[in-house]
This record gives C-alpha cells, sequence and structure tokens, in this order.
C-alpha cells in the first residue's frame, strides 16, 4: 500500500498536491532548493511504501531512485487534443535508493 507521493519534477507537487487536496503526503526527491516554503523533508518516508510519479524519458528508462515493486508501471499523458505534450510514469515503490534526502 503506498502511503505518499514521491516526484521528480517540481510543477507535480502542485498538481498532485491539488488532487489530493493537501501537500502532506506529496514530496519532491530531489532539487530541495526548490522546496524552502515546505518543512523540512521527513527521513522516516525513505523506507516507507509509495508512488514515484516522475517525466518519462525513453533514455533513461531503468528506475534507480526507487526499489520497484512488483505492481505493474502505469504511463498517463498529458495532451492537448491529440497532441501529447509530456508523458509520467508511475511506479510504486517499497522505499527511496536514491535521494539527496535519503543517504
Amino acid at each position: 500500500m503506498a502511503e505518499w507521493v514521491a516526484v521528480t519534477d517540481y510543477a507535480m507537487i502542485g498538481r498532485v498536491s491539488w488532487l489530493l487536496g493537501s501537500s502532506s503526503k506529496v514530496w519532491a526527491l530531489n532539487e530541495p532548493h526548490r522546496y524552502l516554503f515546505r518543512d523540512s523533508f521527513p527521513s522516516r518516508l525513505c523506507n516507507v511504501p509509495g508512488i514515484l510519479v516522475e517525466k518519462f524519458n525513453l533514455k533513461s528508462e531503468k528506475n534507480i531512485v526507487v526499489e520497484q515493486t512488483d505492481s505493474p508501471v502505469v504511463y498517463i499523458s498529458q495532451r492537448v487534443g491529440e497532441t501529447e505534450l509530456v508523458r509520467y510514469k508511475l511506479t510504486r515503490f517499497d522505499k527511496v535508493n536514491e535521494s539527496e534526502y535519503c543517504t
């Protein structure tokens, strides 16, 4: 069961927080200098299952940031009409392997 949402894209903090109605369970795994408006990253989350939302990039399909579960990966797209603007990859994970917050 996922207890929080990890993101690697600054814009996703706002989007996912709005969808959930709260930012308390949405945290970025990178660029800590961008999140000075928030409390410190709760380090206990490094070993708590969650869902990672990241931009999908064909060049780096392998995910080493988190320890992925056996759950299937889900891909979603942001579109305008028939044009795909960006594709996101949603991955369930058991723990964070690599982050500026989790060492």
